[in-house]
């Protein structure tokens, strides 16, 4: 079998092909009188750091997508404030011009 064929197998496969090799190193382990515990420790001490690393970074990763989303929250909550005040602006200044137009039309009568 090469590494493309085991790249190509499905999850399940793959780990039915994992465990028929730790029974059949088991298997040899016991035949021929080797101490399991000296070989399997460092390995499940080994499976345990990486363990909690996974769960330290999956934690970590999760607080900075919080974070993330309340700095997009008050990003989104400023630009409505923005906008609102830009709308406020404008409605000023149309106020504005129509008391300038006004006094147009009154210095140009006030003009006749």
């Amino acid at each position: 079998m090469t590494a493309q064929n085991l790249r190509d197998l499905h999850g399940p496969a793959k780990a039915g092909i994992a465990a028929l090799i730790l029974i059949l190193i088991l298997a040899a382990c016991l035949v021929l009188d080797i101490n399991l515990a000296a070989l399997i420790t460092p390995f499940i001490v080994g499976f345990a750091v990486l363990v909690i690393a996974l769960i330290v970074a999956v934690y970590c990763a999760l607080r900075w997508i919080r974070i993330q989303e309340q700095l997009a929250a008050q990003k989104t909550a400023d630009i409505s404030d923005v906008q609102q005040g830009i709308t406020a602006l404008k409605q000023s200044v149309d106020s504005m011009q129509k008391k300038l137009d006004r006094i147009e039309t009154i210095l140009e009568k006030v003009g006749e």
